[in-house]
């Protein structure tokens, strides 16, 4: 669906089409990661997802490939469910699986929500790290991975973006608002 609206915007007089970006909040952020991955640099004979216990490869698809005519610029990803059902390996153990993206990837973690605090046991270090961490990490380990940069804010709630007035949530909408246009700037208006 990214791609689909990618090769939209493409089309329209206005938009540039070599400087479209990906924003996402939540299962969108999410997407965003997905979308933004390597399909080459990651490919594998059999693609799974775990859930509940169970490991799925019915139906589990590879990730997309990016166009030919190439991808995203960057991307930006709110709050994600960044363990993505194991499927880009163990989360939280940068060794097991690979994720290694395109392009410049920035994300936005809220420090109360249990999609960034769950921890993982590392198995690599027998140490716990987050799903984000283990994700960055593993992107780390690929000469081939463009940057990722990630935010989190502490005192933070899941869905923080669009809240205003002086709470914690809303300090960080506009700290995270800020640093996304910023961010997207430098990829966007060079």
């Amino acid at each position: 669906d990214a791609y689909a609206g990618l090769s939209y915007l493409r089309t329209q007089n206005r938009i540039k089409p070599n400087k479209i970006a990906l924003l996402g909040f939540s299962h969108g952020g999410t997407s965003v990661l997905s979308t933004m991955v390597d399909a080459q640099a990651v490919s594998k004979t059999t693609w799974s997802l775990i859930s509940g216990g169970v490991t799925y490869t019915d139906g589990v698809l590879s990730p997309a490939q990016r166009p030919a005519e190439g991808g995203f610029v960057a991307a930006v990803s709110y709050y994600p469910g960044a363990a993505m059902f194991s499927y880009y390996g163990r989360p939280g153990t940068p060794s097991n699986g690979k994720y290694i993206p395109y392009a410049p990837i920035m994300i936005h973690a809220a420090g109360k929500d249990p999609l960034y605090t769950t921890l993982y046991t590392n198995s690599d270090n027998n140490t716990t790290i987050s799903a984000y961490d283990g994700l960055i990490l593993k992107a780390q380990q690929s000469s081939l991975s463009a940057p990722m940069t990630m935010h989190v804010y502490n005192d933070a709630d899941h869905s923080f973006d669009g809240v205003a007035g002086n709470s914690e949530d809303a300090k960080a909408n506009s700290l995270a608002k800020k640093r996304t246009l910023d961010f997207l700037k430098s990829f966007l208006f060079n």
